[in-house]
C-alpha cells in the first residue's frame, strides 16, 4: 500500500511539473511570437501585434518579439514605429543584420546618407555575402554620386540573388541618372514581375515615362497603382492631376 501511495505522489509529482513546464514563461513567450509571425504572415497585422506585445510583457528585450513587431509597423507604414524599434534591436543585439539593412534603407529614403553608409559599413562587415547588404551599399554609393560603383554593387547582389528588387531598383535609378529611360523600365519590368506591389518600382516607372513624354505609359501605370491598391485615392487624385496637366 504505502508502495502504491509513493507511486501515486511520484507520478502527480511529475505531472505538477511538467504542467508547470508547459507554462513557464519561456514557453509562453515561444508560444506568442509563433502566433505572432503565424498572424503576420497571414495578414492581420492588429492580432500579430497583440501576440508580440504579450510576448514583450514577458520579455521586452525579446529580439524575435521586437522584430515581429517591427514587421507589424512595417507593414502598416508607420515608419516612425518602426525606425524606434529598430534603434532598440541594434542596441540590444548589435549583430542583427537585418536591423541594420532596414535602418540603412530607412535613412537612404530620408536623404541622411552619412548614416545609411554607417549602417551598411556596418552590415558589410557582419555579413558581405548578403545580398540585400550588398544592394543597401549600392544605394548608398548611388546618393554619393559613385554611379560605377553603385552598379557593380547591384549586380554582385543580383549574382547572389537575381530576384533582389532593390538592386534593380538602384540599377533603375542608375540608367534614369544617365538619361536612359528605356534602360530603366527593363530594369523597373523585372522588379515589378518580381514584386508587383512594390510601389517604389511603379513610380520610378512613371518617372522614366515621363522622361520620355509617354503619357499612355504614365496613365497605364497609374491606373495599375489604383487597381493593386484600391483603398488608397492618393494614387486616383495623382491621376487625375496629371490629366489636368497633362
Amino acid at each position: 500500500m504505502k508502495s502504491r501511495f509513493l507511486t501515486s505522489a511520484i507520478y502527480v509529482t511529475l505531472m505538477l511539473v511538467f504542467i508547470a513546464g508547459c507554462s513557464s514563461p519561456e514557453n509562453k513567450l515561444r508560444e506568442y511570437i509563433e502566433s505572432g509571425n503565424q498572424l503576420l504572415e497571414q495578414g492581420d497585422y492588429i492580432k500579430a501585434s497583440l501576440q508580440f506585445r504579450n510576448a514583450l510583457q514577458i520579455d521586452s528585450n525579446s529580439i524575435h518579439a521586437l522584430y515581429g513587431m517591427s514587421q507589424v509597423e512595417r507593414k502598416q507604414g508607420n515608419i516612425d514605429k518602426l525606425f524606434g524599434i529598430l534603434k532598440k534591436i541594434s542596441e540590444i543585439d548589435p549583430s542583427h543584420i537585418e536591423t541594420h539593412i532596414k535602418l540603412g534603407n530607412i535613412y537612404l529614403a530620408a536623404k541622411l546618407t552619412d548614416k545609411a553608409l554607417k549602417e551598411s559599413d556596418i552590415a558589410l562587415e557582419l555579413a558581405p555575402e548578403n545580398s540585400d547588404v550588398r544592394a543597401l551599399r549600392a544605394g548608398v554609393l548611388l546618393q554619393l554620386s559613385d554611379g560605377a560603383g553603385a552598379v557593380r554593387e547591384a549586380n554582385n547582389a543580383l549574382e547572389k540573388d537575381p530576384d533582389n528588387v532593390d538592386a534593380l531598383l538602384v540599377l533603375a535609378v542608375e540608367r534614369l541618372d544617365n538619361n536612359d529611360p528605356k534602360g530603366a523600365i527593363g530594369f523597373l519590368d523585372r522588379g515589378i514581375n518580381i514584386n508587383e506591389k512594390n510601389v517604389a518600382l511603379h513610380l520610378i516607372k512613371i518617372k522614366a515615362f515621363n522622361s520620355l513624354k509617354d503619357s499612355d505609359g504614365v496613365v497605364e501605370v497609374f491606373e495599375r497603382l489604383i487597381s493593386l491598391y484600391p483603398e488608397n485615392n492618393k494614387f486616383k487624385v495623382a491621376l487625375a492631376r496629371y490629366y489636368t496637366i497633362d
